[in-house]
């Protein structure tokens, strides 16, 4: 079979054509998996940052019930009374961020 210059020249387009079509696809499908595993990365740092400031909070009020108890003083609940407020809003925070995960929900109820 003979092929004539205008078919040779067309089926070069038509192969060009379809490799850029494929490339298009293979890079949209790649490019939203990234934006995709972006995403948990946001999620997972905004997750490490709220167990943060638990731990924070939590320390705040361990210094502030430790101080009382040593001395004395209401002076020292008020840093124990900001932590056991913040922990709670923290923990809250945290709860809803990681609502998809049973387990972190488990670990949550344990803290």
């Amino acid at each position: 079979m003979k092929w004539s210059i205008g078919a040779k020249i067309s089926s070069g387009f038509a192969l060009g054509l379809a490799i850029l079509v494929i490339l298009g696809v293979v890079s949209y499908r790649d490019s939203t998996g990234l934006i995709a595993s972006a995403d948990w990365v946001t999620h997972t740092y905004q997750v490490l940052t709220g167990l943060d400031g638990i731990i924070k909070a939590m320390d705040d009020e361990e210094t502030g019930e430790r101080g009382f108890v040593i001395t004395g003083a209401d002076l020292f609940l008020e840093p124990y009374t900001a932590g056991s407020t913040n922990v709670s809003l923290l923990v809250k925070d945290v709860r809803q961020l990681t609502a998809d995960n049973p387990e972190q929900q488990k670990r949550l109820d344990a803290l």
